[in-house]
C-alpha cells in the first residue's frame, strides 16, 4: 500500500471506512514508547536541553 492510503494497481483506497476517528487526547501512547527522530543541521550537534527545550514547547 502507498503511503497515500490508495492501493498501487487501484484507484479505490485500502483505508478501513469504518476506523473510528483518532484524538490525540484519548490514543496517547506512553511515555517509554515514544520517541524522536532528529536530523542535524550541517552536522551540527544539539545539546540535551535544546532538544528537550524542543520536545516541550
Amino acid at each position: 500500500m502507498a503511503f497515500n492510503g490508495y492501493s498501487k494497481n487501484s484507484s479505490a483506497s485500502d483505508l478501513n471506512p469504518f476506523a473510528r476517528e483518532w484524538s490525540p487526547m484519548d490514543d496517547r501512547s506512553p511515555e517509554e514508547h515514544r520517541g524522536h527522530y532528529l536530523t542535524f543541521p550541517q552536522g551540527e550537534a544539539l545539546c540535551e536541553y535544546e532538544i528537550f527545550h524542543f520536545s516541550n514547547m
